[in-house]
């Protein structure tokens, strides 16, 4: 018998291949470190896309959060240019209390002023600078009718980070074209 975990491990790494996109998939022991100085933070600070599960070995998001506020807080001070998504895929009914601690724990490290929820996103999508953070429910739980888009089965995690990534992208690149066009503005303007 195959267990839960090996049968989602599957089809995410399925859902994945399909899409031609290298995933690869870590389970740290339980006694891992989070930190900064930790190897699962190493690994994880390379990636542009990182797909956290909450509930790490029953610890109710708490290295989750670490490595994801650490993980932000570090794209923002020593890599602004690059885009990072970061995706928190949890078995956790209440979507909207593991975004409140993920927002709590960015505002402590980064400060609320860089922190911004996304209106469509119900709260569930917090972005900064250069990063996304997408609250995303394991498609066996029983959706919350207004949470309904937040939940993806394994097979079609790859497909949702396509899309979360392309949106991450696409509000980028829309504030350097409108910071572009401000500029040709106020240059017009000196002539």
């Amino acid at each position: 018998d195959e267990t839960l975990d090996e049968v989602s491990f599957h089809d995410v790494q399925n859902s994945f291949a399909k899409k031609r996109i290298i995933c690869s998939l870590y389970q740290p022991k339980k006694s891992a470190s989070f930190g900064e100085q930790s190897d699962v933070y190493k690994l994880c600070s390379t990636a542009d896309v990182v797909v956290v599960d909450w509930d790490l070995h029953g610890d109710s998001g708490k290295n989750a959060t670490n490595l994801v506020g650490t993980l932000v807080e570090q794209s923002m001070r020593d890599i602004p240019n690059q885009l990072r998504l970061i995706l928190i895929y949890t078995t956790d009914t209440n979507l909207g209390g593991v975004a409140s601690d993920i927002y709590e724990v960015l505002k402590d490290r980064i400060g609320e002023q860089f922190i911004k929820p996304e209106d469509e996103g119900k709260e569930l999508v917090l972005i900064t600078s250069n990063s996304r953070v997408v609250i995303l429910g394991k498609g066996l739980n029983i959706p919350l009718q207004q949470y309904s888009n937040f939940y993806v089965s394994a097979k079609d995690l790859a497909q949702r980070t396509i899309i979360e990534f392309s949106q991450l992208a696409s509000g980028l690149l829309q504030g350097i074209v409108l910071r572009g066009v401000a500029n040709l503005r106020k240059n017009n303007r000196r002539s």
